[in-house]
């Protein structure tokens, strides 16, 4: 990790390349974290991996968004809700309600119509 955190601030790499990197990396060290219910480590992963995948879905090109689907799998669209998701049940999972709230308010007020259908039937599927 400390690896790509070097490479974040090298001004000769691609910005959005490496947010990507970073966003998918921080998803998958929340993801074990949350496996060995270390709820607030993943927290901060997932934190972190929803600013980069936000900045991303604002700041990419959708032509930028394709090349990375392509070449890597990377779908910055799914990589954003899947942060959020993940950082909302870390949340849950910390006891921490009201912040799982504004969590998904935010991933709501963040969203489009498709996007906020998904999220509204993801959320009521959870048991709490």
């Amino acid at each position: 990790m400390l690896r790509v955190d070097q490479l974040a601030v090298d001004p000769s790499v691609d910005p959005l390349a490496c947010g990507v990197v970073i966003a998918s990396l921080q998803v998958q060290l929340g993801t074990i974290a949350f496996n060995g219910a270390r709820h607030a480590e993943a927290i901060g992963h997932f934190t972190t991996a929803v600013k980069a995948s936000t900045f991303l879905a604002k700041s990419a090109a959708p032509a930028a968004c394709e090349v990375f689907t392509l070449l890597f799998g990377w779908d910055i669209d799914t990589l954003w809700q899947t942060s959020n998701k993940k950082l909302i049940l870390a949340l849950l999972g910390a006891g921490k309600l009201g912040e799982a709230f504004e969590s998904y308010r935010f991933a709501m007020n963040a969203s489009n119509e498709a996007t906020k259908a998904n999220l509204h039937s993801w959320v009521l599927t959870l048991s709490l």
